[in-house]
């Protein structure tokens, strides 16, 4: 159904950046998004702030540092 949440990204902060994403200054930030495309726009938004970036889609769990440069 369309109100499921299709895509849940995992994305690990630099320390220094860490606080300005997670109230408790987590490093590791839980996002859930509709589709990649979204949660890779955010990679892309944030990617000074960022050191790796997991998707969890369908039972995948896709690494999308390794395609950081791709829009």
């Amino acid at each position: 159904t369309d109100d499921q949440i299709a895509v849940v990204a995992r994305y690990t902060f630099k320390p220094e950046h860490a606080s300005d994403f997670s109230p408790d200054g987590n490093q590791i930030v839980e996002i859930a998004f509709e589709t990649i495309e979204e949660a890779q726009e955010f990679a892309v938004e944030f990617e000074d702030c960022l050191l790796e970036v997991n998707v969890i889609f369908d039972g995948l769990v896709i690494n999308l540092s390794d395609y950081r440069y791709d829009a």
